[in-house]
């Protein structure tokens, strides 16, 4: 009988259990709904702010078009949240508050996740509208903060943890940004420059080192990001590695790098060769439609206002393949004030596809007002070829005697005298664009790092996805958790769910198709001058540093290392960095954890007025 009474006992515990459970899940059936439509706010938010960074560089260097990165994001942005988020997403939902603190109400951390999602969603929102890129990781970890604030103070807060993760937001871009001047500086010393020169000797050594490294940089780009993804699946329970051998990630990684090198080799680089010794068959060293080009719009006191007069006329000497551009008298000034820019800033002339000092040292000015460039074939088989060249320039014969050319601009391509410097003219005579074409060999090695550009940005928005979209639903995850669990006890490690990251990377596609356009153009033309080489290295490094703190579960800010990067490079190649605009982002970033911690104790305060947790 006292057995019976003892179950008897315990049923009636249960049965009253089971009665407050489902009064609980009834009471908050709301908060589900509400999180759903915020997490979807914050993810559009994350779209249309921080997904530029994974294609702005690639848009800055013409190598994707702007509809080209939106399809490529969306696709590795999704698939990136889905297979690398959830540790990171776990980060974000625990890891800021200490244990006791969790456990303590459930209901009152579910508004807290709430009101975390609408103030980072917010303040991210705003930052899009005024064109500022700000960091989504910034946002949701500083909204989080805010609402613990709001409803437990200041002691609630694990300060360590927190001041660890500050400090990998200030060493990320740091680190990024080191790691891109590197790459670019052993690629600039050892690639561009002897591409820019005209000498067939240095042509041949650049394009023998580039094929040489191609396959180089796929195996490291796919053996890092494969070997992220399998280290995941090792640590998430449900994952299909999880009781695998410690070795197995590496392994399959280093397997899949070693493929991706030899497929690259066969298909791309053996390609590139067939087709190089087939143009060496046909023209020899004499490598065709290398030339430089000038155009002055000379303004003069006779002329209206506004009115312009172009000077554009160019007589091509068959003999020696050397086009002599007749300009005004003033021409040896305005020339040696460019020549004197560019001995003083070599590296500039580099980024900007202008030759070196050395090689622009041998422009020879003339008596007569004009200038003589160095000899460089114009013609094929003593017939100019008239084409489109990959500077915007359209050489077209006129015919008649005298052999008069006249070549006209297009609008891609050029560099405006007032980006070399506003010192090249000390008044308004002049103003103009120099366009200086590539060398054959550097548009071969530019080609060759486009290809490789495409793949490093689509394993950035893989590495972003894995980081940042699943930060943005990680307070869905924890809502969606708390139901399922009926508020009994909160587990501490649990994986995000494939459909709720799904949920977010669908979000994030809807924000940057929206409105993702204007902060992808700021990324990838506002800060510095980008170039396929330039961007692959601020792409591959950015992806190295974002995954690897991804797969350690470090949420840091993919912005941050990106734009580390673009500056840094601009720094080295002195390409002008605009001071102003970089004051202005860091701005953006320094306020960027107390305006979402702010709004989201304000969204907090006000649930707990209007809906009292009882």
């Amino acid at each position: 009988m006292k057995l019976l009474k003892i179950n008897s006992e315990s049923l009636t515990f249960n049965c009253f259990q089971q009665s407050l459970r489902e009064e609980w899940l009834e009471s908050t059936s709301w908060i589900l709904f509400v999180a759903f439509a915020f997490a979807f706010m914050l993810a559009f938010a994350v779209g249309a702010n921080d997904v530029a960074n994974s294609f702005g560089t690639a848009v800055g260097s013409k190598v994707l078009t702007m509809k080209q990165a939106f399809v490529l994001a969306s696709v590795f942005e999704t698939a990136g949240a889905i297979l690398l988020g959830g540790s990171v997403g776990a980060t974000i939902r625990n890891g800021f508050l200490k244990k006791n603190e969790r456990r303590s109400n459930v209901t009152l951390l579910m508004y807290g996740q709430l009101s975390a999602m609408f103030g980072a969603a917010s303040w991210q929102i705003l930052a899009t509208l005024a064109k500022l890129p700000v960091s989504g990781t910034h946002s949701i970890v500083g909204a989080i903060v805010g609402f613990h604030v709001a409803c437990k103070g200041w002691d609630g807060v694990g300060w360590n943890k927190l001041f660890k993760i500050v400090a990998s937001w200030f060493l990320s871009p740091v680190i990024a940004g080191i790691a891109s001047v590197a790459m670019f500086w052993f690629l600039h010393q050892r690639v561009l420059i002897p591409a820019q020169q005209y000498s067939s000797a240095d042509n041949a050594k650049s394009e023998k080192l580039a094929l040489f490294l191609l396959p180089i940089f796929y195996f490291a780009t796919m053996t890092i990001n494969i070997y992220a993804l399998a280290h995941h699946q090792e640590k998430c329970p449900s994952g299909f590695l999880c009781d695998m051998p410690f070795y197995t990630s590496p392994l399959i990684a280093i397997i899949s790098g070693i493929l991706a090198a030899v497929l690259s080799y066969k298909f791309i680089v053996c390609k590139f060769k067939m087709q190089w010794a087939e143009e060496l068959r046909k023209f020899g060293d004499q490598k065709p439609n290398e030339q430089i080009h000038l155009t002055v719009n000379q303004r003069t006191s006779e002329l209206e206002e506004g009115e312009k007069k172009e000077v554009n006329r160019t007589i091509i000497d068959k003999k020696l393949c050397m086009p002599e551009m007749n300009v005004t008298p003033q021409a040896p000034l305005m020339t040696a004030r460019l020549l004197s820019h560019i001995e003083k800033n070599d590296s500039f002339a580099s980024s900007r596809a202008l030759p070196s000092a050395a090689s622009m040292g041998r422009i020879r000015l003339t008596s007569g007002g004009s200038f003589t460039l160095p000899p460089t074939i114009t013609s094929i088989n003593g017939r100019l070829m008239s084409e489109t060249t990959d500077q915007g320039i359209v050489i077209s014969p006129k015919g008649g005697d005298g052999e008069e050319y006249e070549f006209t601009e297009k609008s891609s391509g050029s560099v405006n005298i007032d980006d070399l410097d506003n010192g090249v003219f000390e008044n308004d005579e002049f103003d103009g664009d120099i366009i200086v074409e590539k060398t054959f060999s550097e548009k071969r090695v530019n080609l060759l790092f486009e290809k490789l550009q495409i793949m490093t940005s689509c394993f950035g928005a893989f590495a972003h996805g894995g980081n940042d979209v699943s930060n943005a639903i990680g307070p869905l995850v924890a809502v969606y958790i708390y139901r399922m669990i009926g508020g009994l006890q909160i587990p501490e490690e649990v994986f995000a769910p494939w459909y709720l990251l799904a949920f977010g990377g669908l979000g994030i596609t809807a924000g940057l198709w929206t409105c993702g356009a204007k902060l992808i153009k700021a990324m990838g033309e506002d800060i510095t001058t980008i170039t396929p080489v330039r961007g692959f290295c601020i792409e591959l490094m950015s992806a190295f540093t974002v995954l690897g703190a991804s797969t350690i579960g470090m949420p840091v800010s993919t912005t941050h290392c990106k734009v580390g990067s673009i500056v840094a490079i601009g720094i080295y190649g002195r390409t002008g960095v605009p001071v102003k605009q970089v004051i202005n982002i860091a701005l953006a970033w320094i306020v960027t954890v107390p305006t979402s911690a702010l709004l989201s104790f304000l969204i907090m305060k006000l649930l707990l007025f209007m809906i009292p947790i009882v």
